[in-house]
């Protein structure tokens, strides 16, 4: 089954897919997906 949540971030409002093992897909653009793994250390 896939989930599907609407949430808001610091960077904004972000959108994002799920199933039962993990993370499944990311809607926000690519400047909020860029600040995001740069905050991850990646």
């Amino acid at each position: 089954m896939q989930y599907i949540s609407h949430y808001e971030s610091p960077l904004g409002k972000i959108l994002l897919a799920a199933d039962e093992v993990g993370l499944t897909g990311y809607a926000g653009g690519i400047e909020k997906k860029i600040r995001l793994v740069q905050l991850e250390g990646r």
